[in-house]
C-alpha cells in the first residue's frame, strides 16, 4: 500500500530540511553498517537486520512500485507525504 509516489532518501531528506528549516544530508550506509548502528542505538539485533533489510528492497526495486490500493480501498486518491506533513504543526528539531 502506498502513497502517490514513490519517496527516495534524497526526496525524505529534501522534505525534512524544508519542514525543519536545517539542512538534513543522507548518509548513505551498506547494509551491514546500518545494522550495526543500529544495534549501537540500542535497537534488538533481529529489529536491526529487519530495518536494514530495507536497503536490500530498495536497491532491488521492491519499494518502488506505486499501488491504487488506498483509492481502490477507500475511494479516495492517497494524500502525498509533503501534503500529510504540511497540515501539521511542525515541531523544531529536538523537541518532543
Amino acid at each position: 500500500m502506498t502513497g502517490p509516489q514513490a519517496l527516495t532518501a534524497d526526496d525524505l531528506a529534501a522534505l525534512a530540511t524544508r519542514r525543519s528549516g536545517r539542512e538534513v544530508e543522507v548518509v548513505h550506509l551498506d547494509d551491514d553498517a546500518y545494522a550495526d548502528a543500529l544495534r549501537s542505538a540500542g535497537l534488538p539485533d533481529p529489529v536491526a537486520h529487519l530495518l536494514a533489510t530495507f536497503g536490500a528492497a530498495t536497491r532491488g526495486g521492491y519499494l518502488s512500485a506505486i499501488t491504487p490500493v488506498v483509492a481502490d480501498l477507500t475511494g479516495r486518491a492517497p494524500t502525498g507525504l509533503a501534503d500529510l506533513l504540511d497540515g501539521q504543526k511542525a515541531l523544531p528539531l529536538g523537541e518532543q
